[in-house]
Parts: C-alpha cells; structure tokens; sequence
C-alpha cells in the first residue's frame, strides 16, 4: 500500500474483488471508491508498491499489467502502465520497491539474477530512467534475498536483507581520488586489465561521484585481457577482441563522463579485485587565444 499524490491509496496484494467490485490485484482508494487502475489490473500478486514523482510503481511475481507485457516490476503514471525495460528474470520474485526524487528506482527480492537482462551482482537492481543496473555493492555469504528498500533524509538506501549472525559481509566498489590539474573538463583514457589467470571478472560500473557521471557495463573482462575506455573518442575497445561499444548500457553517462579541474572521487565495480583500472588523461586548460591545450599524464 502507498499513497498517491491527491490523497489517495493505491493498495495492491493477493486479491480479485475490492468493494465488491472485480478489481484484479490493485486498486485506488480515494474517500469511499474503489476505482481500477487500468484495465485487466495485474496478473499476478502485487508484493510491494511506492509512489513517486507522479507514478506508481508496483513489483511482484506478475507478468502483465493493464495487459502491457512487464515481468515484476511496473509503473502507473495515473492513465497507463508501462514496463521498465524487460523487467525481470523469468522466476524472479521481486519483494521491495522504492523510488527515489530523481526518478531512480531500487527493486529488491529473491531469485532475481538479472533485469533488463543486466546480470545482477545480488538480488536487487536500480533502474535509472532508461535502463537497469545492478548496485555498487555486493553483499554475500550465501544466498540473499532483499526484503526491504528505503532512502533515508540524507540519502543513504537501507537495505534489509536474510543475512544474519556471522560471516556475512558486503564489498563495494574500490575508491580512488584523481587530481586533476587541468581548468577545463577532462576526458580521460581508461585501461582496464583482467586477471593474471583464472575466470573473467565482471565489469559493472565506473563512476566519478564528484561529478556523479557513471557508465555502466555488461561485460566480462577475461584473463590476461586489456580492454581501453577512451572518453575523449567515446570508444571502448579490447585487445583480444576488438571494438566491444556494445558493453556499455544504455543510461550511461558516455559522452558527459569527465574529470572536474581538482578532486575527482572515483569508484571502479567489478566482481573480483583481480580486475584493475588506470587513467590516464590530458589536463584541459585553456590559453588566452581560447585554443585547449595540454600534455598526457
């Protein structure tokens, strides 16, 4: 159950008839109705709801809302349904949803290995707008499922997860400062390595949380491979197997990715510490003829 943006309650659950009235799954309550929302409801239980930004959103093991192909996860914008993306995996089971104001959205739950077919790192995903991503955190142990999602006032995402007792643990993605010397943005060189031996590692995100420009990856970064991101020709490209532009998702900040003169936080995600990053980049600054210059660091 959550409250919409008029007052009313949106109330979704294991049920067909509110009121009397055949409502399958979801309903709006305002004063004394029960109103649809939208027509044929949804065709599967409606675990978990939020509302933000105009929109309702409604997660659990469902494949179709209002007769829009959804796969656990979907949103109401008071006329329509629509599907974020492909959704889920088929088998998930999606338990938490929560919105935040800039219109991203976490959803949590069980059995969920991909969305969007994005692999997941752990039972949950954030959709940004356009495309899915798994979180810059990795909490094992075992198998998790994530019953519980919240954004606090300054903030910080609340996770409830089925780790207890000991031996559970979360890994985040690695921190680095950059010092960027330059007086104009700059597009930096990203070299990439996997491991010395062994299993590819997957890459899932780079951000720079200064500036909060992130591009996010499906992508295996494989043994003794070197894979070169270069923001100035927007290229992505490996050794082994050449121009891999496909890797990067859809939503990434491509083409916006860049260091601000001074401090840069960086933080590099991936599913081992066996895949390293080095950047490298030319410090933008600018001449009294207006022409950028700059030497390669």
């Amino acid at each position: 159950m959550t409250t919409g943006d008029v007052g009313g309650i949106y109330i979704g659950g294991n049920f067909t008839t509110a009121g009397g009235v055949a409502h399958s799954r979801i309903v709006y309550y305002q004063g004394t109705t029960y109103r649809a929302v939208g027509t044929g409801g949804i065709n599967g239980d409606v675990v978990s709801l939020t509302f933000a930004n105009g929109q309702a959103y409604a997660v659990g093991p469902f494949t179709t809302a209002g007769g829009v192909t959804v796969n656990g996860v979907a949103a109401w914008n008071g006329t329509q349904w629509r599907a974020l993306g492909s959704g889920m995996n088929a088998g998930a089971l999606p338990l938490t949803v929560t919105a935040l104001a800039d219109g991203t959205v976490f959803v949590g739950g069980a059995v969920m290995s991909t969305a969007g077919g994005v692999p997941l790192v752990e039972g949950f995903a954030f959709w940004n707008g356009s495309s899915w991503s798994p979180p810059d955190i990795d909490i094992f142990g075992g198998s998790i499922t994530i019953y519980a999602l919240a954004q606090l006032n300054d903030g910080s995402l609340v996770i409830g997860t089925s780790a207890a007792g000991t031996g559970f643990d979360a890994k985040v993605g690695g921190l680095t400062t950059v010092d960027y010397a330059g007086t104009e943005a700059g597009r930096p060189i990203v070299t990439i390595s996997g491991p010395a031996s062994g299993a590819g590692v997957r890459l899932y995100q780079i951000l720079n949380t200064t500036t909060s420009n992130e591009i996010y990856f499906n992508l295996i970064v494989y043994a003794n491979e070197t894979i070169v991101l270069d923001l100035d020709a927007l290229t992505l490209t490996s050794d082994t197997r050449g121009p891999i532009q496909g890797a990067i998702l859809t939503g990434s900040d491509l083409s916006n990715w860049h260091l601000q003169p001074g401090e840069n936080t960086i933080s590099v995600f991936a599913g081992a510490t066996t895949v390293t990053a080095r950047m490298s980049w030319r410090d933008g600054l600018r001449s009294l003829d207006d022409a950028a210059w700059g030497a390669r660091r």
